[in-house]
């Protein structure tokens, strides 16, 4: 139980509903705590470098504290953006895409299954850094002269934040972009790799391959991280590298060495697994949804309380007229019986 509670928080998110396509949307808890840590990183640095150059440097907590706060949010979209075309070409080619999940280190559109075929793969796969390239040939329109746009934004609002949120759109849509370059798993280059290495040997062996360069990589994200970068930069250089090296490279080794890459490969899938891609699984409700159910069950609860705290005190009243006769009751009692007997009356519909 503890290991499974562990595993709920490590995976926990904030849901912000459905989105585009009807997918629902969620924020790992680390993408929230991410602006914070930043945030206090940055600061640190500014203390640091004061101590070591002995001059008294002015931290700009207002600047710090609203870069991070846009910059996260920019993030968010254009990271969603590259997932929804993974989504998108998903639901072009029939399958059914649960969640699409955001996180540091990017996001994660679920399929929900395995794909049919290579070339389903590599649909899949090279939507998301397509939408990256394109947002990137926007942003970067924008950014870069004669347009100029945070350099106008800047003059206007006398602060240099708006050219640097638009900074953190240009370099948010160019690691999605060379996602689909580098050819590593989990990475967007990785699937693209295999998926075509597939069409032209055995699925699994092309796995295998793509786990081997993948390793290269890791390695040398590793190492660049490590020794070359440093910082923010290199940490999550060398996150990513970790991830790749002892997660996802055993995992996809394995899959290939059980022959489960694609659906119909392999007797594990005809035998065992039964997957229907026309029709998707029921959708789970909405907050607002639920939400007015939880609002219609509450005021019917009440309704229910209501009519029976009226039928014992119509009870009482008529025992009190069967001992003393209706002249005996008072006038809101005999109020309370006109109530009752309009109210069964609208019930019973005459």
């Amino acid at each position: 139980m503890e290991r499974e509670g562990l595993a709920r928080f490590a995976n926990w998110g904030l849901r912000l509903g459905r989105g585009v396509f009807g997918v629902p949307v969620k924020v790992h808890w680390t993408l929230l705590v991410f602006p914070i840590f930043n945030y206090l990183l940055q600061v640190s640095q500014y203390r640091t470098l004061e101590r070591e150059s002995h001059l008294n440097l002015d931290v700009p907590h207002k600047f710090l504290l609203l870069y991070n706060l846009f910059a996260i949010i920019v993030a968010i979209v254009f990271v969603y953006l590259h997932e929804l075309g993974h989504a998108f070409a998903a639901i072009r080619t029939r399958m059914h895409v649960p969640e699409i999940m955001l996180h540091p280190l990017g996001g994660w559109a679920n399929m929900g299954m395995p794909m049919r075929s290579p070339r389903q793969d590599l649909l899949i796969s090279a939507m998301g850094p397509l939408v990256s390239l394109f947002c990137l040939g926007v942003v970067a329109l924008l950014y870069f002269p004669p347009l100029q746009i945070g350099v106008r934004m800047d003059a206007y609002f006398d602060s240099g934040l708006p050219s640097a949120v638009v900074w953190v759109a240009v370099f948010v849509n160019l690691i999605g972009a060379l996602n689909g370059v580098i050819p590593m798993f989990p990475l967007d280059g990785g699937a693209i790799l295999r998926a075509y290495l597939s069409m032209r040997m055995n699925a699994g062996r092309a796995t295998l391959i793509v786990v081997g360069v993948s390793q290269v990589v890791a390695v040398a994200m590793l190492v660049v991280g490590f020794v070359v970068l440093g910082g923010m930069n290199g940490g999550m250089l060398v996150m990513l590298g970790a991830v790749s090296l002892f997660v996802f490279c055993p995992m996809e080794k394995a899959r290939a060495n059980d022959g489960l890459i694609y659906v119909g490969e392999g007797d594990a899938w005809r035998s065992g697994h039964n997957f229907d891609f026309t029709v998707p699984p029921e959708k789970k409700p909405g907050f607002f949804q639920r939400w007015r159910e939880a609002r219609a069950q509450k005021k019917a609860a009440t309704a229910r309380k209501e009519e029976e705290d009226l039928r014992a005190r119509i009870d009482e009243i008529l025992v009190k007229i069967k001992r003393d006769g209706m002249d005996a009751l008072t006038s809101q009692e005999r109020k309370l019986l006109d109530r009752a007997s309009e109210h069964f009356r609208q019930r019973s519909g005459k």
